[in-house]
């Protein structure tokens, strides 16, 4: 920078001027500079080059220096924190309540400077990794509003337990641990074992900073679409039935997922289905995916993996079972997950589905529909017909004519839409449990406004 300053002493003004509106445009972002910024760049420049002592001229271009780096610094905290702190200086200039109400104006602005940024928001800086531990707890931003309560006598009578698949996005599971922690309930977070070391001990430092959160004890390296998925979660249930916790209730969350409900809502909801799982699921029917296998091949070396099609034809389903569709994330009983790890037909199953596309969006749901499936004898599952009644647990945008309108953004991952300030309004007013699939590093406001919701919401339930 300085050999730029000091080369511009000799060139003639006017391309002098031209040069350094090039420069601060590349390093200072001068499209959004205003005119008294242009004027205080065009002085510094008269300063700097019209001293006739080098010594004088050096400690004006230092002084520059040092306002460059500060403007660099201020931008930092700005853009690149964005989805860390849930106080920033950029998105405490949005008014919450307005959005959730469909305010044009706010909206306008809300999205706007969205696609300034081309929702593009950077994630936490690894460098700093190392306080992710003080972000855990008692120590962790807070969202506007009120701390959130622990919680009535019923919600602590009736304990749940919570697994959450983890990926990517370090500083989202925090904030997500924050909104769903009760310290009578209990948590367990499985790690896909592709991440790095340090994406793993940040994790490790967020479970620490909490007494009833932990990580499974074996991780698997995760390849979207096959068998490894609900490998994971057994794994996370038999550590949460081994913990000794008396938990009643297992809820699946991803990192990216979001809850309606708050705590004693959630409660409300388990009791009422009287120990029955909450398993969404659909009419069974011949798929061209349950004819021929498809192996899962893992690269240890690389911990990277792939699904290979084969052209083997697949054997008949075990005790003459349908294989039923429906979500890979649902919501089950202490006596379904009993039952699910030591019971030899629930594990013959899963052995015949480990070489399907997708399993996770088969397996539950065939175990829990006793209708066509009633050789199981699945604790907990459903005796009535798939798909007659639907079930109030997780709202999720699919990309078909149905759900568009849950989609303002239009933004889909993997078919799955992600929500953004647009759809707050329409989010508020649903009945689910959960809502997949949110993302800061793409839309930070929606998940700022529904750390607020949630949170006002909790504290109307405890006045």
């Amino acid at each position: 920078m300085f050999f730029v300053f000091w080369k511009l002493r000799l060139l003639n003004t006017r391309y002098k001027y031209l040069v350094l509106e090039l420069f601060s445009t590349l390093f200072m972002n001068a499209a959004s500079l205003d005119r008294n910024e242009i004027f205080a760049i065009k002085m510094l420049d008269k300063l700097t080059f019209s001293f006739p002592c080098r010594k004088y001229r050096f400690i004006v271009v230092l002084t520059l220096l040092m306002f460059v780096a500060a403007y660099l610094y201020v931008w930092y905290i700005r853009e690149f924190h964005i989805t860390n702190h849930l106080h920033t200086m950029a998105l405490n200039e949005f008014d919450c309540l307005k959005l959730l109400s469909s305010d044009s104006k706010e909206m306008e602005k809300a999205i706007d400077y969205l696609e300034g940024k081309n929702k593009q928001f950077a994630h936490f800086p690894s460098i700093q990794y190392d306080t992710m531990e003080k972000l855990a707890g008692r120590e962790t931003p807070k969202p506007k509003g009120v701390q959130l309560p622990y919680g009535t006598e019923k919600d602590t009578d009736f304990p749940v337990a919570s697994y959450i698949l983890f990926h990517e996005n370090v500083v989202q599971l925090q904030r997500l641990l924050y909104i769903i922690h009760r310290p009578q309930n209990i948590y367990c977070v499985h790690v896909d074992d592709k991440l790095s070391s340090k994406d793993f001990e940040a994790v490790y430092r967020i479970a620490n900073g909490y007494k009833n959160v932990f990580l499974t004890s074996r991780r698997e390296i995760m390849v979207y679409g096959s068998v490894t998925e609900i490998r994971a979660e057994l794994n996370c249930m038999e550590d949460l039935v081994n913990s000794g916790h008396r938990w009643k209730y297992l809820i699946h969350f991803t990192a990216k997922s979001f809850p309606f409900m708050t705590n004693s809502e959630l409660v409300e909801a388990l009791k009422s289905h009287k120990s029955k799982n909450i398993v969404h699921s659909n009419w069974p029917e011949e798929h061209i995916q349950f004819k021929r296998r498809h192996i899962l091949v893992v690269e240890q070396i690389t911990k990277s993996g792939y699904i290979r099609h084969m052209q083997d034809l697949k054997s008949k389903p075990p005790f003459g079972i349908k294989p039923t569709p429906g979500f890979s994330t649902n919501v089950f009983t202490r006596e379904f997950v009993d039952w699910v790890l030591v019971d030899t037909k629930a594990k013959e199953v899963l052995n015949w589905m480990s070489d399907i596309m997708y399993p996770a969006q088969y397996y539950w749901a065939t175990l829990n529909n006793l209708y066509h499936n009633g050789i199981l004898q699945t604790p907990g599952g459903d005796c009535d017909a798939p798909g007659l009644k639907q079930l109030n647990f997780y709202l999720i945008g699919w990309n078909v004519p149905a759900d568009r309108k849950l989609c303002r953004s239009g933004h889909y991952v993997r078919n799955t839409c992600v929500f953004s300030v647009q759809d707050l309004a329409t989010l508020t007013q649903r009945r689910e449990l959960v809502a997949n699939k949110f993302d800061i590093s793409y839309d930070p406001i929606v998940y700022m406004c529904m750390e607020q919701w949630i949170t006002n919401k909790t504290r109307g339930n405890h006045l």
